[in-house]
């Protein structure tokens, strides 16, 4: 036992492999099937692995964890992102998201969602159904009326309040070209 437990390499991964062990014998133990002397034995301050202190965070590891600024992240992700229909789609989800609203949310949101007036908002329902909104800056307001354009050109008519702001399939004639239409 002390063999496996001690082959782990990371303080919390040798205390939990000790936890478990020693929860299995305790059981053992209630059913007559281990010694009781080997949970004590186990759980004694004598053993060398009882001595391994927990760790939190990375302070472990052998490579500690990167943190990405807002900036690196933000343009990491949008530039995957190019000048196709598929790809506006993609960085409006992207922005969206980054806006704060969640994945179900960017799926139900219609185009009537976005009101134009002094500052472009987006309100919708959220979770609970609790009305929600967030402020549209310039970058994300551009990027939705041209997306909106490219829309409504790909769907042949002009767009309706209640069509899905963000297309998530390929229909028709359109899915041959690649063009995205709900």
């Amino acid at each position: 036992m002390n063999q496996w437990v001690g082959q782990a390499r990371a303080n919390n991964t040798r205390r939990g492999r000790m936890a478990r062990a020693c929860a299995f014998l305790r059981w053992c133990v209630r059913h007559g099937e281990a010694d009781p002397a080997l949970v004590e034995d186990l759980q004694s301050r004598e053993n060398p692995l009882r001595a391994t202190p927990p760790i939190y965070g990375k302070l472990q590891g052998k490579y500690p964890a990167r943190w990405l600024s807002h900036e690196e992240v933000f343009g990491t992700l949008l530039d995957v992102c190019d000048e196709s229909d598929v790809g506006r789609r993609d960085e409006l989800i992207l922005r969206l998201g980054l806006a704060g609203m969640r994945v179900s949310e960017i799926q139900h949101i219609t185009v009537g969602g976005l009101v134009v007036g002094g500052e472009p908002v987006l309100q919708w329902i959220g979770k609970k159904s609790r009305p929600r909104r967030v402020a549209v800056g310039p970058a994300l307001f551009s990027l939705l009326t041209d997306y909106l354009d490219r829309y409504g050109a790909a769907a042949g008519r002009p767009l309706d309040l209640g069509d899905p702001l963000v297309c998530r399939q390929k229909t028709g004639a359109h899915a041959a070209t690649g063009a995205s239409v709900c």
